[in-house]
């Protein structure tokens, strides 16, 4: 029952991944409910905030002797995607992906209430430190540059390595991990009664 959410919340999750009560303000928000296979699943969304980011912010307004009610944070890693669906009523299933320096963010929207988020360990630094494993001679400064103009001056690199088609198979390995890990939360949702019929894909680099 939703009055109950509060003490079942504290006592199954008393962490958020690597987030503890110790180190990170942990806290939830109610979402909705919806009808499946007969039975009423209650939604909720956690989040936790770094104490170490956190308590700075918090002592200059006590400083000022102003009281903090609630703290805000950016859903999409500090991206925010609200403006390019803020009008779109046609697809209410969503799914934004936040391609990062260190992973990939992955949020579900179904009906258009966030139901699921994920984080994917494959980012642009999964990428560059492959790279560089596979081909140390060539230096991370070289690999950054290659994989930020990927695309647009393809041949200012291009000619400069000895086994493209090594290069391309780390490339297309990794991107093809991160397709897997996509596809499969797309199938999840099918088999839960809804299908994704918009992706929303924030970064430079797929």
């Amino acid at each position: 029952k939703p009055k109950d959410l509060d003490k079942h919340i504290k006592k199954e999750y008393p962490t958020v991944g690597k987030a503890t009560s110790v180190t990170h303000y942990i806290d939830w928000a109610y979402l909705g409910q919806r009808e499946i296979g007969g039975e009423t699943v209650q939604y909720c969304m956690l989040a936790a905030v770094s104490k170490a980011h956190l308590i700075p912010i918090l002592s200059e307004f006590e400083k000022r002797k102003l009281k903090v009610t609630s703290v805000t944070f950016p859903t999409y890693n500090l991206v925010d995607l609200s403006d390019l669906y803020v009008n779109d009523y046609e697809h209410q299933n969503k799914m934004l992906i936040d391609f990062g320096m260190s992973q990939t963010r992955v949020v579900v929207e179904c009906e258009g209430v966030a139901v699921y988020a994920r984080e994917i360990d494959i980012g642009f630094n999964t990428f560059a430190d492959s790279l560089f494993n596979s081909f140390p001679s060539i230096g991370i400064p070289e690999i950054v540059t290659m994989l930020t103009q990927m695309g647009i001056r393809e041949e200012n690199f291009l000619a400069g390595l000895h086994d493209k088609e090594a290069f391309f198979a780390v490339i297309d390995k990794l991107s093809g991990d991160l397709q897997n890990e996509l596809i499969r939360i797309i199938q999840m949702c099918d088999e839960d009664g809804f299908s994704i019929t918009k992706i929303i894909c924030a970064t430079g680099i797929i």
